[in-house]
């Protein structure tokens, strides 16, 4: 299907999404946790951020608890209104969290800050080879492209293998994903 534009293409994801059972959610949750899994189970990666998922996004909370009994750092992002961007802070557990902006569960802004080996994030539709569509308030991008000048960082795009197009339109700023993570498949990006 071709989408004339990027607010057509991310109302439509939504509403697909959100259109999915309580049943589908679940079991296509439970594939995307089992490959995200055996993906960390083989990684040297000590340090993931991930994301408290909402509007019907992938639910990373499995994959959070098997991180977490590997010894592995979890870490969460904390979303900066006035500069647009995200900082990531370790994750102990859910009472720790807090709704913050566009009522995201986040870390207490007092909670270590740390800089990731490797992202999981969120989008409403991701490219198989790696382009990535936010809900278009740029946040990932910034976070990530100034991340990445920082260290050398693994980005991983989760999302339901409908949401995982052929093709993405990109601009410039856009980073790009290493990897999309479906319940179907796992697309490595060279």
């Amino acid at each position: 299907m071709v989408y004339p534009d990027k607010a057509t293409l991310r109302q439509e994801m939504i509403r697909a999404r959100l259109s999915f059972s309580k049943s589908q959610h679940l079991l296509a949750d439970q594939k995307i946790t089992e490959h995200l899994c055996a993906f960390f189970g083989k990684s040297s990666f000590k340090k993931i951020a991930l994301y408290m998922p909402v509007k019907g996004e992938v639910d990373t909370k499995p994959t959070i608890s098997y991180l977490q009994a590997q010894g592995l750092t979890v870490l969460l992002p904390l979303v900066h209104q006035k500069e647009r961007m995200l900082s990531f802070h370790q994750y102990e557990c859910e009472a720790d969290l807090k709704k913050g902006a566009y009522g995201i569960l986040e870390p207490d802004e007092m909670a270590p800050e740390v800089l990731p080996d490797c992202v999981i994030t969120p989008g409403l539709a991701f490219a198989k080879r790696g382009g990535r569509l936010g809900y278009g308030g740029g946040y990932y991008d910034r976070t990530l492209s100034k991340v990445k000048m920082k260290k050398d960082i693994k980005i991983i795009g989760l999302c339901y293998d409908f949401q995982c197009l052929e093709y993405l339109e990109l601009q410039p700023h856009d980073v790009l994903c290493d990897m999309v993570v479906t319940e179907q498949n796992i697309y490595e990006v060279i």
